[in-house]
């Protein structure tokens, strides 16, 4: 393929899986303050400690497989009703070990809805992780879109019957999560043919083994990206309180509009990088789109630096308005995280899962020892510190270790240019005058039209 037509497939993958994921996202962004609203801080903070604990639990309840059912699906030699059916097969025995611990804790366990919900939720992640993964590797990207589509609609509109007529408050939220997750299940069971593709006669033990070796090292990797992602969650919870993880939990949800374009680039450049790994211009390419990665996360940035704050204060209620405090902080920490995700990737492209590895421990031991030290003496902002730093430190080692099958070269000068801006609009945050919020409407225009180019490429369909 030639790169205009690899930029090209880049561009009409990004479109695709980017329209679902602004629709999940803005169905997210509206049920965010109903939460708000119809939660306590606490509530929402074991809303959100329970979605932190399914994450944590997920790769290692299913040895990370969808990674692999995504992986090997791509390449063309192998047989796609296999690597479904391998695939499933490698979780059977957590399934069964689910179902033996739901039984025993729906039936000698007291007011244990919260244990039986994560264990169903961790369950059904399962099979839409992996049913998912596979729609993506054999080419069905708009089963793929539609998949959070159909998980965020009956999320809608099961919120708005249980938290909203029901007044069923952490107990609607539950069971209109698990809703969305076995509607989803089906959606893709169906798309997918499942009861075509999955049989018997397509249990290979070699392409289990084979998916075992490759996600065995995905494993710890996935945990320690958690620590990073997630650990400072317990840590408020320990030292501080679940309000107080309410409240951060909400700093959390505007900087994830920035993580749209993120899932989005990451699941759609996945696709074209498998395919340019082995071409001679293949430095060049992986360079090209890592520096035009970070321009337009830049105009991300600085354009929710300049709305975040008053949006904070404007739709959520006003227990949560001191998350503004570390928003700002949590909008950087998603820029590394992008970065670093972007670089992490390339392990995965070419089968070197142990450098993610490596990379992603020494993140979350910084990570780890930093919060230790700055939640109890600075509270949230402390934990948003600690983030962004873990987030910078695994950055710093992915860019030199990945030299090892493909040579990056960053464009310094714009690179330096861009977090000098950034910097700039994070101290103008937090002075927060009319004449600072005019500075940083000046400066995301700026930006707007340095970038005017690659916007214009990047929407061209």
């Amino acid at each position: 393929m030639s790169e205009k037509g690899t930029y090209s497939e880049l561009r009409r993958n990004t479109l695709i899986i980017g329209i679902s994921n602004i629709g999940c996202k803005a169905i997210a962004f509206i049920l965010a303050p109903l939460y708000s609203f119809y939660l306590t801080t606490s509530q929402y903070g074991t809303m959100d400690l329970i979605t932190t604990t399914v994450s944590l639990i997920l790769p290692l309840y299913c040895l990370d497989i969808y990674e692999a059912t995504f992986r090997f699906s791509s390449d063309a030699e192998y047989d796609k009703r296999k690597i479904l059916t391998s695939s499933l097969i490698v979780c059977l025995p957590s399934l069964v070990l689910s179902i033996i611990i739901f039984v025993i804790s729906l039936f000698i366990f007291h007011d244990s809805y919260l244990i039986n919900y994560t264990i169903l939720f961790v369950v059904f992640n399962t099979l839409i992780s992996i049913l998912s993964q596979y729609a993506r590797g054999i080419g069905k990207m708009r089963v793929f879109a539609f998949t959070g589509i159909i998980n965020s609609i009956v999320m809608l509109l099961t919120s708005l019957l249980f938290l909203i007529i029901l007044k069923l408050e952490l107990k609607g939220w539950l069971i209109s999560f698990l809703l969305s997750q076995i509607s989803t299940v089906i959606y893709l069971c169906i798309r997918c043919n499942i009861f075509h593709c999955v049989k018997r006669e397509y249990i290979d033990k070699n392409y289990i083994r084979t998916f075992v070796m490759f996600c065995i090292p995905l494993i710890p990797t996935a945990t320690m990206w958690w620590v990073m992602n997630a650990s400072d969650r317990y840590m408020i919870l320990f030292f501080m309180s679940t309000s107080a993880n309410g409240v951060y939990s909400v700093a959390n949800k505007i900087p994830s509009l920035l993580s749209i374009f993120e899932n989005v680039f990451y699941q759609a450049w996945q696709t074209t990088a498998i395919s340019k790994m082995h071409d001679d211009d293949r430095n060049e390419f992986f360079s090209n789109v890592f520096n035009k990665y970070f321009c337009f996360l830049t105009i991300g940035v600085v354009g929710l630096l300049l709305i975040g704050r008053p949006l904070i204060l404007m739709i959520f209620s006003i227990e949560y308005s001191a998350a503004w405090l570390c928003f700002s902080i949590l909008v950087l920490s998603v820029l590394f995280h992008a970065l670093a995700g972007n670089l992490g990737l390339l392990y995965s492209v070419f089968k070197n899962t142990k450098g993610a590895f490596y990379s992603t421990v020494i993140g979350a031991v910084t990570n780890i020892v930093l919060n230790l030290i700055f939640i109890p003496a600075f509270g949230l902002i402390g934990a948003a510190v600690t983030t962004l730093i873990g987030y910078v430190v695994t950055l710093i080692y992915r860019w030199f270790d990945v030299k090892k099958f493909v040579s990056l070269k960053l464009n310094y000068k714009q690179f330096l240019f861009y977090l000098s801006v950034i910097t700039i609009q994070l101290f103008l945050y937090y002075i927060n005058t009319p004449i600072s919020y005019g500075i940083r409407t000046i400066i995301l225009l700026l930006i707007l039209i340095l970038n005017r180019e690659l916007i214009l490429k990047i929407l061209k369909k």
